[in-house]
């Protein structure tokens, strides 16, 4: 399957004394070649029940379009910034709502000039893209095409601290709700997405220190609720449904041009599903998930760069040194020992 994207961006800003007003707009078009539709990532009455044993249906040409308006107010006073918007989507093609409204809300207070807090309000819908679907893994089929996914609000809420004698501090919490979210999984032995909601808590702790000029460090900690018996509790953006995710990290500068630099990166309790029969699911009864155990990721990475000048620069990296193996997605395992060379130069 081949996909074209098309797109067109605009803003308008008048400025009235503190206040901001602001309207953004956008539209995206997805063209899409024929291809099969994954019956998981389709509701039963869709009508799209033509090769239900097989789990997929055929699509000819076909064109979804998504049409975004954001108009928002952004008022600034003294340390605190605050915009409050709304996001409304119109869209074209597939089976999903054709209109949705989503909060689009952004606060920042700078309590001092080491101290800040933040917190920010979302959603809106996603058009599912094959470029979109590629970043996170290559190795899923390319030969199915799916609707458009939503999310009915995201809130997040943080504070930032420091520096204090080299060291920050950012803590982090969250809640998200996805509805249609595209969910690795596996079908009839072969894997697929399956279009699922996805709602739940995400936490983040981290430490940072940076005080002198040839040494620095960072740890950080992250977790998101998981459910324990195949629903579908867990952090959105997180596709392999972790649970924890620790990451820290060095840094070390022994000459001016060189950066020395060794991560650990543990994310635990990944998972995917193995799902019923596509033919139990268009004739609308409920199918049993049967969780993947897709392994943990436990990977120490190693790497060194050059800066020749202000734009030029070298570095190499190796990743999985311990060369421990882990599932991207059901039944494709990792790599072992990986590495990389490059050249980078900034015009």
């Amino acid at each position: 399957m081949s996909e074209a994207l098309y797109n067109i961006h605009g803003n308008i800003a008048v400025t009235s004394g503190k206040w901001l007003l602001r309207l953004r707009a956008a539209a995206t078009w997805q063209h899409h070649s024929p291809a099969a539709a994954s019956l998981y990532a389709y509701a039963a009455d869709n009508g799209v029940s033509d090769d239900a044993l097989f789990g997929y249906a055929h699509y000819d040409y076909h064109t979804n379009a998504l049409y975004t308006f954001t108009p928002s107010a952004e008022v600034r006073s003294g340390s605190f910034t605050g915009i409050f918007g709304v996001r409304l989507d119109l869209s074209r093609g597939g089976f999903s709502k054709k209109f949705y409204a989503a909060p689009d809300i952004r606060l920042n207070w700078q309590i001092s000039s080491r101290v800040a807090l933040w917190a920010r309000v979302g959603g809106g819908k996603v058009l599912n893209t094959l470029e979109d679907l590629y970043a996170y893994t290559p190795y899923m089929s390319g030969a199915y095409g799916y609707d458009m996914s939503s999310i009915p609000v995201t809130v997040d809420a943080g504070i930032n601290m420091g520096p204090f004698s080299g060291f920050s501090i950012a803590l982090e919490l969250g809640g998200a709700s996805a509805n249609e979210w595209l969910m690795p999984a596996m079908a009839n032995g072969a894997n697929c997405y399956e279009m699922t909601k996805v709602a739940g808590i995400h936490y983040r702790a981290a430490l940072a220190w940076d005080a002198l000029k040839w040494f620095s460090a960072h740890a950080s900690i992250e977790g998101a609720t998981q459910s324990e018996d195949g629903d579908d509790g867990g952090y959105y953006l997180w596709r392999d449904r972790a649970r924890w995710q620790t990451n820290v990290g060095i840094a070390l500068r022994p000459l001016k041009p060189l950066t020395l630099s060794v991560d650990w990166n543990l994310r635990t309790k990944r998972r995917a599903y193995e799902l019923g029969s596509a033919s139990f699911l268009t004739m609308g009864f409920l199918y049993h998930k049967n969780i993947i155990n897709l392994g943990n990721i436990n990977d120490i990475s190693a790497s060194a760069a050059w800066q020749f000048s202000e734009r030029l620069s070298a570095h190499v990296m190796l990743t999985n040194i311990l060369c421990r193996r882990y599932y991207i997605i059901p039944g494709v395992a990792s790599a072992r020992l990986g590495g990389t060379l490059g050249v980078s130069y900034q015009f």
